[in-house]
Parts: structure tokens; sequence; C-alpha cells
């Protein structure tokens, strides 16, 4: 009897040292890490115009989505994190338009364009973590839900025009496009964080983004839009492909 109240005693003093542990590894709540995103571009071009689909007759080659960014975190709990962050992202995109012809009132000039499509993104995501397997925030396997908002601008790096009637004598205009897009998407993310020394922080993880309002890109594209509306819809697509599936490595420190 003497040795089951021992050891009922022991257990309740360690569940009451693991419930009242402080959150965050070792009282460290507070995390920064530069990140690294990358996969193998599968559909459309890189911006050094290689990857599937690619601009002009490059054929396809090896070629690879990437994004370059600084994440921050601090633990709520011993079962969740917030973390906010910043990147940026620079790829390739193809789009066509459009444009009277300068020489002959009824005719138009058909463009073909390559675009090197990027700028800043910012998101905002919550990590949870399961103590029951070992992992205690910001330590070990998690979860992430993630909101993320890019705000992306195009430049043209190369064109080829079909002159009306063949004729390019008197040059073409130049195509009526706002070349800006922004985006927001979802997304899911599993990885796992290791700490070394105490401070050092190692991360690597998978992610899965979708852009829950361009999902059916046919149903809302109006091919009457214009030239704006086809920009839009190749930023949206070459947008969707970019991001929907990376794998990521970080490296930071924990204070």
């Amino acid at each position: 009897m003497k040795h089951q109240t021992f050891l009922w005693v022991l257990l309740l003093g360690m569940a009451g040292g693991l419930s009242a542990q402080a959150p965050g590894y070792l009282g460290k709540r507070f995390f920064v890490k530069p990140e690294f995103s990358s996969m193998f571009a599968l559909s459309n071009p890189t911006a050094g115009n290689r990857g599937v689909n690619t601009f002009g007759d490059a054929g396809d080659r090896l070629g690879f989505n990437t994004r370059y960014g600084l994440q921050a975190g601090y633990a709520l709990s011993r079962r969740s994190a917030l973390t906010v962050e910043a990147s940026y992202m620079n790829t390739g995109m193809t789009a066509t338009a459009s444009t009277p012809s300068n020489l002959y009132p009824e005719g138009f000039d058909d463009h073909y364009l390559f675009y090197n499509l990027g700028g800043p993104e910012i998101g905002i995501s919550l990590q949870t973590y399961n103590p029951l397997r070992g992992s205690i925030a910001p330590m070990g396997f998690f979860t992430a839900w993630r909101l993320r908002m890019a705000f992306l601008s195009g430049t043209v790096k190369e064109r080829q025009v079909s002159y009306y009637q063949g004729d390019a004598s008197a040059g073409f205009q130049e195509p009526d496009i706002k070349p800006q897009y922004n985006q927001l998407t979802v997304g899911l993310e599993f990885g796992q964080n290791i700490i070394i020394a105490d401070r050092l922080l190692l991360s690597i993880s998978a992610e899965v983004n979708i852009p829950p309002f361009n999902l059916n890109l046919e149903e809302s594209y109006d091919s009457d839009g214009g030239n704006q509306a086809a920009f839009d819809y190749s930023a949206a697509e070459r947008m969707r492909w970019h991001s929907l599936l990376m794998i990521k490595i970080g490296a930071g420190y924990l204070f």
C-alpha cells in the first residue's frame, strides 16, 4: 500500500509539473527563421524560361519554382504557435494580347508575351503541436493553417508579334494592360522543427496552397474582357501552379 501511495504521489507530481510547464521550449517562446521553398516547375515557365510550357522554342527544360522568406513566430501555449511571414517570389508567365494594326484599320496584331511575374507576399499561420507525441511549441512535429497574400507585377521580357497581313513596316501598339495581380491563397503545412543547442532552430516541411477564388478559372475568365482579362487569367493560372505544392526548409534562432 505504501508503494502504491508513493507511485500515485509521484505520478500526480509529474502531471502537475508538466501542466505547469511554461509555454515554449525551455521557456523560450519567440523564434525567427529565414526560409526557402521550392518545387519542380511542372506547369508554366520559371523566370529563366525553364520548366514545362516554356516561351518560344525553348522546349521543356528542368526548372524550379522558388520562394524566399522570413518567418517570425510566438508560442501561445504548449500546443500552438502564431507566425507571421514575409516572402518574395519571381517566376515566368506567358500571355497573349491583341492590338489594332497601325496600317490596316480593320486588322489586329497578335502578341505572344513572356513576362517575369513577381513581388512580395505576406502571410499569417497558426501552428499546432501535440504534446502527447513529444512536441512542445515550437519544437517537434506541427500542422499549420495559413493565409497568404501576394502582390505581383509583371514585366515583359520577350515578345513575338504576328502582324496583320504580315506587314511589320509600321511597328505595333503596346497592349492596354496594367500588369499587376494580387492573389490570396489558403495553405496547409506539415513539418518538423528541430532545436539544436537550445537556441538554433532547423525546420523542414511540405505545404499545399490553394487560391479559393480561382478554382474555376475557365468559368470566371471572360474571353471578351480584352487584354487585361487575358493577363489576369494567365497570372491566376501561373500562381495556381507555382505554389500548389512546395518543400520548405528553414534555419533560425529561438529566443
